[in-house]
């Protein structure tokens, strides 16, 4: 499969553990920044932790998006994509919003 980060066949992928092999092809900061101690804390965590585990790890997720798509707005030259992005960013920030909520912050 060729993603936005590039070959992620399974032939590419060779000797990755399969956590890390979920997220190939995409390469956003959050994501790529991910330790193998961040991976197994995830994989290990249960309740409460488990949940603030995943809004953390969406939340820097969500906020690689929208600087991608910031770029996008400001460097990009099709109309569709470009409203794409702002549709990315109105999401993503809303959903930020609600995370700060729910991580009581």
């Amino acid at each position: 499969m060729n993603g936005w980060g590039g070959d992620a066949s399974a032939g590419s992928m060779a000797g990755t553990d399969s956590r890390r092999a979920r997220w190939a092809g995409w390469t956003t900061t959050a994501v790529t920044a991910w330790s193998e101690a961040d991976l197994d804390a995830r994989q290990a965590a249960d309740g409460s932790k488990a949940t603030t585990l995943f809004l953390n790890g969406v939340f820097e997720h969500h906020t690689g998006a929208i600087t991608m798509a910031k770029t996008e707005l400001e460097q990009g030259a099709n109309p569709d994509a470009k409203e794409l992005a702002q549709a990315i960013i109105e999401a993503q920030q809303a959903e930020i919003a609600q995370m700060k909520q729910l991580r009581g912050k």
